[in-house]
């Protein structure tokens, strides 16, 4: 009958662990969130960086082709010509 009596002041005892608990496990998960913010914050800003980085050696590669292309038609322009003129000197 002993275990009886006790079973009201152990689950007082109880509740008030449990509710200790819940407050425990919610300051840690909001301490766990405030954390992954954080690094979600700075894992997006070295995203940026490097995007902005790869969008600089995209321009530069771009205008590295574009000036590349612009030599060579200009090349075969110049050999067309050259070819041109020298059958106009032979057929003479």
């Amino acid at each position: 009958m002993d275990a009886l009596a006790d079973v009201p002041q152990r689950l007082d005892r109880f509740e008030s662990q449990f509710l200790q608990f819940r407050e425990e496990v919610r300051a840690e998960f909001s301490a766990v969130r405030d954390e992954v913010r954080t690094e979600s914050s700075a894992v997006r800003a070295e995203i940026r960086a490097g995007d902005e980085a790869t969008r600089v050696q995209m321009r530069a590669l771009h205008e590295d082709v574009i000036s590349r292309l612009t030599l060579i038609q200009e090349g075969q322009a110049a050999g067309a010509g050259r070819a041109a003129t020298g059958r106009r000197t032979r057929a003479r």
